[in-house]
């Protein structure tokens, strides 16, 4: 999923102006899926007792 968000985001990249809005909404979901990847990798973190690998 992140393979095709990337080239979306790239196709908007490149063709500016009249995608700003749809570009928007594609930067907002690929920072929601960074943070949920990082909550993921907590909870692994957590479950196998290795939280300091994943925390800031």
């Amino acid at each position: 999923m992140g393979g095709n968000l990337n080239q979306i985001a790239r196709c908007l990249n490149e063709y500016g102006a009249p995608y700003n809005a749809l570009s928007r909404e594609v930067r907002a979901a690929t920072a929601e899926l960074a943070a949920l990847k990082f909550e993921v990798l907590l909870k692994v973190g957590e479950a196998v007792g290795n939280v300091h690998t994943y925390q800031l």
